[in-house]
């Protein structure tokens, strides 16, 4: 399993890190409800981040992820006083057949790893697969 996390790319690098950090302590909040956290968390711990883009682009991140419910995914908003309630980033765990996928579809040439996968998951696969690595 991976966590792959978007965020705002108006962050430094340290930000985006501490925001990441953010989406795990959200996400423990949903834990009873997904297993897969545990898993995650205690198992893997592997982090994508992500760069997720202006606060337009997370807000679309957001609309699409809420579509995979069986996925567990989270947003992350500053307070007021800090970034005017800004939602910071969004996060995601995907098990192996999309992580996978998304390497996959990053560097081959066929498509060969669409053969295992029903068609809403090669979206989801694409859709990640499209955002490059947080800076």
């Amino acid at each position: 399993m991976r966590l792959y996390t978007f965020v705002n790319y108006y962050l430094s690098s340290i930000q985006q890190g501490i925001q990441t950090a953010h989406i795990v302590s959200e996400m423990s909040n949903y834990s009873e409800n997904f297993p897969d956290y545990f898993e995650w968390a205690s198992c893997h711990k592997t982090i994508i981040v992500l760069n997720g883009g202006n606060n337009k682009n997370i807000n679309e991140i957001i609309n699409f992820l809420s579509t995979y419910d069986e996925y567990l995914s989270v947003f992350f908003d500053e307070d007021q006083e800090s970034l005017g309630g800004l939602t910071t980033s969004v996060g995601i765990i995907v098990p192996e057949k999309i992580w996978s996928a998304i390497d996959s579809c990053r560097t081959e040439e066929d498509q060969s790893w669409k053969s295992n996968l029903l068609s809403r998951d090669i979206k989801l696969v694409e859709f990640i697969a499209f955002f490059s690595l947080a800076r």
